[in-house]
């Protein structure tokens, strides 16, 4: 049998939408399942405060929130599972898991629904698959802030979906359901921007020559284009209206205030990011690879051999997929000039990898299909092995972390006095490990926000003072007591820094003690009677009391 044997496989598991679901799902949860409680940090304790502390209105139209973007969709979506699953993390990671499946489901049917011959719609569903296993899939998947990437993207595909549909029959209830889809996407993340343009795409891939194709054409552009283009004039004018700016997250001014030069050069370390797994190298080895872009001439090369594929993948020897190999290489091309004005994570394993989760479900399904051109059997079984294992291999390793980071911050919260009359103070706090959000201080007290909302509520008043990222579930911190009102802290490794409210920490002032900042340590100065505080530091996964009466010794 061609294709390694697994046609028979494949041809059972593809002949039923619902069991090509299931097996991506369950792909999903056993790669996830170390990760099933965690993912409640962060981003997602403000969303959860501002549900339970503002009215339905305010929170679906985010009053109190500090970006400013119109996600009713998402706030209406989210509220109705918070009313159901409450603040079950497993029933969370649940939906998120069946989130991603159902989007790989419908980029299977999309992508093999353009035209692919059966043979090489094994192909699309191996691409599926290692968007699946692939490493930089654990923010979306586990991090539950991040659940309108998941819900941008399957809007996304049920327009282009529904706009192939019509393509094929021109019934007209699939040209509404895209215009509904479409409306509803609007008032979601911004991948819709993209959306018309990637549904005025399928146009070459369907029309040819003739009366009867421009006939077709022209009713296209009618049905899906103009509303799209309508809707999406529309969205811009009431991001205005709202806000007085025309672009939501990052306004007009910040993003033409990026140099043009690092725009562009952000689409190949995207790439390198992705395909390289430079996320898991050496800082001093992501610098260099990152700075060789920095550079325009190099970024202008790149450019242009990205630009020299195009004609390669339209070879006239292999027709059957040269078009479909175009509009994928398009498509994800459009999605990284989308993400372009949007933080690049040049450090650490896992922040920002969620901006590669639109493009990175274009370039999968075009690897797949360019390595089913190989034309020996057993380097094409060979490259897909080592694909799906390697990047399997990093995903479980990042599922690992997380759970293990749940753990800590549970250890952690926990372990907080249930009681006291004292203001507590946390000198050093875990920011993050590697990228994963655990506790990161900011001006809300991230820790007291978390006890309150998901463990055993507190009545003391608990200040975040700072925090430092990790690279080891064993890192902490020491404090030296100086006089009375005074301490010292610092951290017990190297190649960990300070951090506080997702900035560098600096020195600062509140009704409660004066901070310093200094080269190798901080300083915290109490203000009033220090027998009216508690000063606690964090080693591992547990809190040690800072000893104001030993005066002058490291307290580890």
């Amino acid at each position: 049998m061609s294709a390694w044997n697994i046609s028979p496989f494949f041809n059972w598991i593809s002949s039923k939408p619902i069991r090509l679901y299931l097996g991506f799902w369950l792909l999903l949860f056993v790669l996830y399942f170390p990760a099933r409680e965690a993912g409640f940090v962060s981003d997602y304790t403000g969303w959860l405060y501002d549900l339970q502390h503002s009215s339905f209105a305010d929170h679906i139209n985010r009053k109190h929130f500090v970006v400013q973007s119109l996600y009713q969709l998402s706030q209406l979506i989210t509220w109705a599972l918070f009313q159901v699953l409450g603040t079950h993390a497993f029933l969370w990671h649940l939906v998120h898991i069946s989130l991603h499946a159902l989007n790989c489901l419908l980029l299977f049917r999309f992508v093999a629904g353009l035209g692919l011959p059966g043979q090489k719609r094994i192909y699309v569903w191996l691409g599926c698959l290692l968007l699946c296993v692939r490493s930089g899939l654990s923010e979306v998947i586990v991090w539950e802030a991040s659940f309108h990437y998941l819900l941008g993207t399957l809007l996304m595909l049920l327009v282009l979906r529904n706009a192939q549909l019509w393509l094929v029959s021109q019934r007209i209830r699939y040209a509404i359901a895209a215009c509904v889809v479409y409306a509803l996407s609007t008032f979601s993340i911004e991948l819709f921007y993209v959306t018309p343009l990637m549904v005025l795409m399928l146009l070459p891939l369907v029309c040819r020559k003739g009366a009867a194709q421009q006939s077709l054409s022209v009713r296209f552009i009618c049905l899906f284009t103009l509303p799209q283009a309508l809707l999406l004039v529309l969205h811009f004018s009431l991001v205005h209206l709202f806000y007085g700016t025309w672009l939501p997250h990052i306004s007009a001014d910040n993003a033409a205030s990026i140099p043009y030069t690092e725009l562009f050069a952000r689409a190949p370390r995207w790439l390198i990011n992705e395909l390289l797994q430079a996320r898991f190298m050496k800082q001093e080895w992501r610098d260099r690879l990152y700075g060789f872009f920095g550079e325009p001439l190099l970024t202008f090369f790149f450019w242009g051999i990205w630009l020299l594929m195009i004609p390669e993948l339209l070879n006239k020897r292999r027709p059957a997929i040269s078009n479909i190999l175009l509009y994928l290489h398009a498509a994800q091309t459009i999605c990284l000039l989308l993400i372009a004005p949007l933080n690049f994570p040049s450090a650490f394993e896992v922040v920002y990898d969620r901006y590669s989760y639109f493009f990175s479900m274009f370039l999968w399904i075009e690897i797949a299909l360019l390595l089913s051109l190989i034309s020996r059997k057993l380097l094409r079984i060979c490259s897909f092995a080592l694909l799906l294992l390697v990047q399997g291999l990093f995903a479980f390793r990042e599922s690992m972390k997380w759970g293990r980071a749940q753990d800590q911050i549970r250890s952690l919260i926990s372990g907080l006095p249930d009681h006291t009359d004292k203001k507590v103070l946390l000198l050093n706090m875990p920011h993050s490990i590697d990228g994963i959000y655990m506790i990161p201080p900011n001006p809300q007290n991230e820790a007291q926000l978390l006890r309150n909302l998901l463990y055993k509520p507190i009545s003391y008043e608990l200040i975040d003072v700072a925090g430092n990222n990790m690279h080891s579930f064993s890192d902490g911190a020491h404090a030296r007591v100086v006089d009375d009102s005074t301490v010292d802290f610092a951290l017990n490794q190297w190649a960990t820094w300070w951090w506080y409210d997702e900035r560098g920490l600096v020195s600062r002032e509140t009704p409660y003690f004066r901070l310093e900042s200094r080269e190798y340590d901080n300083r915290i100065t109490l203000k009033g009677n220090p027998d009216q505080y508690l000063l606690l530091f964090q080693v591992g996964d547990h809190w040690k009391k800072v000893d104001m009466r030993r005066k002058g010794v490291d307290q580890y």
